[in-house]
This record gives C-alpha cells, sequence and structure tokens, in this order.
C-alpha cells in the first residue's frame, strides 16, 4: 500500500465563513494517514501506547485511573516540570494490536478532541493507521 497521507483542514480558509457557520469562532482540524511498517502489529503496539518514547512534542506521564486501561488519563507537558500541564490525554478505547483512541482535553475540561490508531495485518506488516479530529476556539477579534 506504500505510504498514503491526507490532511483536510477545515476553516482556514475563511474564518468568516466559520463564524457564519456557528455561534463560536473555531478552527477545525481533521487528519487521517496511514502508512505500511515492515513489522507485525505487535510489535507496533508498544510504540502505540506510550509514545512518548518517540514523539517530538510534549510528553505524557500517567496521571489518574487504571494504568493500561480504557479510563486511564495522561498529563502532556514537560516532565521536567510537572506542575505546567498543558492538556490532558484519556484512553476511551483499547483494543490491543489493533486500535487505541484518546480523548484530548484542557486541564478546565474544554474538550480539544480525538485521536486514533488503527493496525491491521498486511502480509508480513502492518498498515497503521492514524485519524484526527480537533477544533481549536479562536478569538472572534
Amino acid at each position: 500500500m506504500g505510504r498514503r497521507l491526507a490532511i483536510v483542514l477545515g476553516g482556514l480558509g475563511s474564518i468568516g465563513g466559520v463564524l457564519a457557520a456557528q455561534d463560536r469562532p473555531a478552527i477545525n482540524l481533521n487528519t487521517h494517514s496511514a502508512v505500511t511498517i515492515d513489522r507485525p502489529p505487535a510489535a507496533i503496539w508498544p510504540h502505540i501506547v506510550d509514545p512518548s518514547t518517540w514523539k517530538q512534542a510534549a510528553k505524557l506521564w500517567h496521571q489518574a485511573g487504571p494504568v493500561g486501561q480504557v479510563g486511564e488519563i495522561f498529563a502532556a507537558g514537560d516532565p521536567a516540570d510537572k506542575s505546567k500541564v498543558a492538556f490532558l490525554v484519556e484512553n476511551v478505547e483499547l483494543v490491543p494490536n489493533q486500535r487505541r483512541t484518546i480523548k484530548l482535553y484542557l486541564t478546565n475540561g474544554a474538550l480539544i478532541g480525538y485521536a486514533s490508531w488503527s493496525l491491521r495485518a498486511d502480509g508480513s506488516g502492518t498498515v497503521v493507521g492514524y485519524d484526527v479530529h480537533s477544533e481549536t476556539l479562536v478569538d472572534a477579534s
């Protein structure tokens, strides 16, 4: 299948159109991508459930809930200063070696969005899908 990447940015073309369509100004981000990796799903899964080992952005650490299960909540930010949490991440779906969905929200509870990874065996490799649905509110001025 090779690498396929499609990114759809909604609302960036015209903030005025966004304002007319809803009561609050927002920018929506929806991404869908897939890549085939020459490894079985079981070799990839640990990197899906712990992206802090390879991810360049904010790192995650356990905050609350049952470790490694649906309902586990992670804080995201710089682990060197855990008092400054940028946002929270909650496991809302975990099907080992197949699918993980997380909910992202601000520390005040405002929803940021959802991200899902899907793993599908394909011969000796795995098709890894990644989907993100998020919304960022913008200042009306």
